[in-house]
C-alpha cells in the first residue's frame, strides 16, 4: 500500500509540475547523518538537557553534564 501511495504521488507531481524534471533520489532519500543528529537532539531536549546546535560549523553546546556507564 505504501509503494503505490509513493507512486501515485510521484505520478500527481508529474502531472502537476510538466515543466519540472523528477529525479528519484533513491538512497539520497534515506535518513542523513544530520536528520539522526537533529532526531537524537530533539530527544535530548525532551530529557531537559538546554542544546545549541549549529549546522554550518556542527557544533553541539550542552548545559548539562550527563555521565553515561555502559
Amino acid at each position: 500500500m505504501a509503494i503505490a501511495n509513493r507512486i501515485a504521488r510521484v505520478i500527481y507531481h508529474l502531472i502537476k509540475h510538466p515543466d519540472v524534471c523528477y529525479k528519484d533520489l533513491g538512497a539520497l532519500r534515506a535518513d542523513d547523518k544530520d536528520q539522526q543528529i537533529r532526531r537524537a537532539l530533539s530527544k535530548l531536549k525532551s530529557l531537559g538537557v538546554q542544546v545549541n546546535y549549529h549546522t554550518h560549523q556542527m557544533i553541539i553546546d550542552a548545559k548539562r553534564e550527563v555521565t553515561v556507564s555502559l
